[in-house]
């Protein structure tokens, strides 16, 4: 198919005066190459469409002025290596943007993991602190003074609030692997409340 557009359109040069700018339609056969083919190809065909615009110069039928006809084929031979360059550095970008996703996906799965262990590292010792203090309340707590019991409660306080803080923690780091979920609002209705 590009084969034969880039055919097409050297058949239409050729038979063309000098004086209209057709060497500039091999932008289309850049643009095709570039959604359907490799880098490789792309300059390969910028290269290819460079010589179909000079062999038209040298072989289309007289026609325009000198200097039109130099501007034309300057400016196809602009246009074909702007279209060629620009869509080479476009893929070379979006290759290096796939390459950050993957590397961001790596990261985020390795941060999951992380949080996932540093939670049940931390979930142990504050069980083994509230198992501990409730023991002491329980087998204790009538030889304990005020004192002693205010901070023994106040310890399990602390650890309810410590494990509180870890199951926020990882489900916040959850979040972000959760897809999100969208719904219609009636607007009027909430302005009503």
């Amino acid at each position: 198919l590009i084969l034969l557009l880039t055919a097409l359109i050297f058949l239409v040069d050729l038979s063309t005066e000098l004086g209209f700018a057709i060497g500039a339609c091999y932008i289309t056969v850049v643009l095709l190459v570039n959604y359907l083919a490799s880098d490789r190809h792309l300059l390969i065909f910028a290269a290819v469409c460079t010589v179909l615009v000079l062999l038209g110069y040298l072989f289309s039928p007289e026609g325009g002025e000198f200097w039109q006809v130099m501007t034309n084929r300057l400016i196809s031979l602009y246009a074909v290596w702007a279209t060629a360059l620009f869509a080479w550095s476009r893929r070379k970008s979006e290759r290096k943007r796939e390459k950050l996703v993957r590397q961001l996906e790596s990261a985020n799965r390795n941060l999951e993991g992380f949080s996932s262990v540093v939670s049940h590292d931390l979930r142990n010792p504050l069980m083994v602190i509230d198992g501990l203090s409730g023991r002491l309340l329980k087998n204790y707590a009538d030889r304990l003074d005020p004192g002693a019991l205010k901070l023994l409660h106040s310890i399990r306080n602390s650890c309810d609030t410590a494990n509180q803080l870890i199951s926020d923690f990882l489900a916040f780091s959850r979040a972000g692997a959760m897809e999100v979920q969208k719904d219609s609002i009636d607007m009027e209705e909430l302005v009503k409340k």
